[in-house]
């Protein structure tokens, strides 16, 4: 999921410091962090099929 996230944004930056931002070390971080990308691919797919 974050390596697709990570092809969308125009950087020098390797994937491996785009992770770095990230606090994985937090449980209640990563679980909420998730459930928005996954909203976001949601609103995404949606308006890819809404197009189609």
């Amino acid at each position: 999921m974050f390596k697709a996230i990570y092809c969308y944004f125009d950087t020098a930056m390797k994937f491996q410091e785009f992770l770095a931002m990230f606090d994985f070390s937090s449980v209640e971080y990563v679980e909420k962090l998730v459930g928005q990308l996954k909203e976001v691919f949601e609103i995404v797919e949606a308006e890819a099929v809404e197009k189609n």
